[in-house]
């Protein structure tokens, strides 16, 4: 028997069966998520992983450029580096910029408005409540137009 094959007979002690351990990431030898990057930023899945696992990794190296910009007051940058980092991180896909997209954040808008009149005037709960779910749909809406806009700038920055 050799030293790995002791090792993991040893490892296995107390296990009613032998079953050879399981790799780390399940099934192949590489890290899933440097899989999945590898190809969208054309570096190999070694290098990605080097770059998640390392004692000084990329999380590591970002955290200390936001402490930098906020550092330097410099908050016009940071929402720069940070915003597609947090669009990536809530999940968000921006729509194309349209008439129809901005014309549904107005009427959002208006609704809103009309809500919390209502509320002023009333000051029920009901429409207490009510006045807070349009205020979350304006919100959403208008979060949805700002992020249109960001990728149309992004867009005509890259002619």
């Amino acid at each position: 028997m050799t030293k790995l094959s002791t090792a993991r007979a040893a490892d296995n002690a107390g296990v009613g069966t032998s079953l050879p351990k399981e790799r780390r990431w399940g099934s192949g030898k590489s890290d899933p998520v440097a899989r999945a990057a590898s190809a969208t930023l054309g570096l190999s899945e070694r290098y990605i992983e080097h770059l998640i696992r390392a004692k000084n990794g990329l999380n590591i190296r970002c955290a200390e450029l936001i402490k930098a910009y906020r550092a330097l007051g410099d908050d016009v940058r940071l929402e720069r580096f940070f915003g597609p980092i947090r669009a990536a991180y809530e999940n968000r896909n921006p729509q194309v910029l349209s008439t129809e997209l901005v014309q549904s954040e107005q009427e959002a808008d208006c609704a809103e408005d009309v809500a919390e009149l209502r509320f002023w005037q009333s000051r029920s709960d009901k429409d207490l409540s009510l006045a807070i779910r349009a205020m979350d749909t304006a919100i959403v809406r208008q979060v949805a137009v700002r992020d249109a806009m960001v990728l149309e700038e992004q867009r005509r920055g890259a002619r």
